[in-house]
């Protein structure tokens, strides 16, 4: 069989800058404006930028290059950037993204390969039935890529595109949010915990919070059956019998030092007895 080695590699470039096809001469220039109109922290060589989510996307510098498909490129992230009639000429008759993504899922230094377009205020959704149609033709187009991890972004303006651009990049750089769909407690080591649990949603979380308003990390382990009965929502029992028993039961497992004191120290009391007759 294939293995990587067998494959070109096209993207040997060095990490943590941003690469732009040299093509996208005045695109380049408002995304460049766009970029450097947030808020800006460079140390040493790294710019730290704060993203519309608030938080941090580092990079070196932005770079012109020949990009052989695709427009903007950051650390195996690669955006193709179209418009609304070159998204059009793309899908049609010459089939130049089928082509395209051939050549994408050839090069093993991809990781994700995403077409972008501020194309949907070309489209009236609420009073023409062909233009919802069109634009469900154009999507149900791009489903079919998919399981390849090729996705379909449609914006309302070419700064939205900017936007999600750099947003996405910043979500590469951390493995962690691969993992995560909620945002994390990162002041509290109790709630952090419970949502290790996977029985316990994030609603569940904070309703056991609201109730049990714990902080420390070892605090799971302070809940009880009673205790998880005992949460409310609204005026209604958030847990039945069932759901309680399994969030224990799941608690105990991924802190298996969770110890039944009274247990133990009966056992403990016996072996004294038994060491004193000796």
């Amino acid at each position: 069989m294939f293995s990587e080695k067998d494959y070109i590699n096209k993207m040997e470039f060095p990490l943590h800058n941003i690469y732009v096809d040299t093509r996208e001469f005045k695109r380049f220039t408002r995304f460049n404006k766009y970029l450097h109109n947030l808020e800006h922290t460079q140390v040493d060589d790294i710019y730290r930028v704060t993203t519309s989510n608030n938080e941090y996307f580092y990079y070196k510098k932005i770079k012109k290059c020949n990009l052989d498909n695709g427009d903007f490129y950051y650390n195996g992230c690669l955006f193709e950037f179209k418009s609304y009639q070159d998204l059009l000429d793309s899908i049609g008759d010459t089939h130049r993204l089928n082509k395209q993504v051939d050549d994408i899922l050839k090069d093993p230094s991809l990781n994700q390969y995403i077409i972008i377009s501020p194309c949907l205020n070309e489209f009236n959704f609420k009073d023409n039935v062909y233009d919802r149609e069109r634009f469900e033709n154009i999507k149900n187009f791009f489903n079919q890529f998919i399981p390849f991890h090729i996705h379909f972004i449609p914006t309302t303006s070419e700064q939205f595109a900017f936007r999600d651009m750099i947003n996405i990049w910043r979500c590469q750089q951390s493995p962690y949010n691969l993992f995560v769909l909620n945002k994390k407690y990162p002041l509290n080591p109790f709630l952090n915990n419970l949502t290790l649990i996977p029985a316990v949603n994030h609603n569940d979380a904070v309703a056991i919070f609201k109730t049990y308003p714990f902080t420390m990390a070892e605090d799971v382990t302070k809940l009880t059956e009673e205790m998880l009965l005992n949460v409310k929502f609204g005026r209604k029992r958030r847990f039945d019998a069932p759901k309680v028993k399994s969030i224990i039961e799941q608690r105990d497992i991924l802190f298996p030092n969770h110890i039944k004191w009274a247990k133990l120290g009966n056992i403990a009391e016996q072996i004294q007895k038994l060491e004193r007759e000796v």
